[in-house]
């Protein structure tokens, strides 16, 4: 309750029934940052609208693509990540009768488009900066107290890169605890993507929830060298549910026949990565940031969280698998 999660993606299908508590969306505010306006992303504050108000919002992007002659939406899910990636976290389950309902479900979202539609999804240093700064600028205005990344891509350097050095920014100085996905390239050593990699985020590999292992797929960071690499240093720092989940599936998106679980008014769709395990992560962060503040008086550090999962979580060895 009260916690608004930030999600940077390919948008999301506001339309589906699962993003609505009654008749009111679950999302604070649209933004997109693959769309200028006088330079500024564009953006729309959406908290407290109607189905009927966020039909409005899709004929504003669809004359926005027309007038831009442009080959992506603004704000809505081509792709079917972003919207995915959202109903972990707080998607109602409308469609299903509760049965497929995100881990914080009482959250609210501010939703942030920095990828394009083609090719499956892509953005640009400037399109991630730019959602990056817009977040640095409006988490006290949408209350943002946590950021699901779901994306990455193979460091360059050793040295901290512009986006890293963002999100360095949001965290020292708006508090905001940020989970990055650290890639699906193998459990092999030195797989974790930028900006996973960075000690100041949260790294979030995947576990296989069927078999209770870590995922074959799911990245893994530098070999522990003491005294250079200690244990508690080595990425990933925390593993969710990343193999055949199940989560709503965008109706502007295409998926193969066998992913998609029909639900009741609104499609499901399976997909597996640790770009599903980053927003089960998230979203358990924001149910202890609850009751962390019910228990204690005040909101959770970083330390807080970790010390509490240490204690109570299980340990995963993901060179043993």
């Amino acid at each position: 309750d009260g916690v608004t999660i930030a999600v940077i993606d390919t948008g999301i299908d506001y339309l589906h029934p699962d993003f609505y508590r009654g008749d009111k969306t679950i999302i604070k505010a649209l933004v997109s940052t693959i769309y200028l306006e006088n330079g500024e992303p564009v953006v729309v504050k959406t908290e407290g609208y109607t189905r009927e108000q966020m039909q409005e919002v899709l004929e504003y992007e669809l004359s926005i693509k027309a007038m831009t002659n442009g080959d992506s939406y603004v704000f809505q899910d081509a792709v079917g990540h972003g919207t995915h990636v959202a109903g972990i976290i707080a998607g109602q389950g409308t469609a299903s009768d509760g049965k497929y309902r995100g881990i914080a479900p009482h959250a609210n979202l501010v939703i942030i488009k920095a990828f394009f539609d083609s090719e499956g999804g892509w953005a640009t240093e400037e399109t991630i900066l730019d959602a990056l700064e817009w977040i640095y600028d409006h988490a006290e205005e949408y209350n943002i107290k946590i950021l699901s990344c779901s994306w990455g891509s193979a460091p360059l350097s050793p040295m901290p890169n512009p986006t890293e050095l963002a999100m360095r920014k949001l965290i020292e100085e708006k508090g905001i605890i940020i989970f990055c996905a650290s890639g699906n390239a193998g459990t092999l050593p030195s797989t974790v993507l930028s900006p996973a990699r960075d000690p100041y985020v949260f790294a979030v590999g995947a576990v296989d929830p069927y078999t209770g292992k870590i995922a074959i797929f799911s990245s893994i960071g530098d070999p522990v060298i003491p005294p250079f690499n200690q244990p508690e240093r080595t990425k990933p720092d925390f593993v969710g549910a990343g193999v055949n989940i199940i989560a709503p599936a965008s109706s502007f998106a295409q998926f193969p026949d066998y992913a998609v679980i029909d639900g009741r008014g609104g499609d499901y769709v399976i997909m597996s990565g640790t770009s599903m395990a980053t927003p089960a992560v998230a979203s358990t962060f924001a149910d202890f940031y609850q009751y962390f503040i019910e228990e204690h008086g005040r909101p959770p550090t970083k330390e807080d969280f970790i010390n509490y999962v240490r204690t109570n979580g299980r340990i995963y060895d993901p060179l043993g698998k």
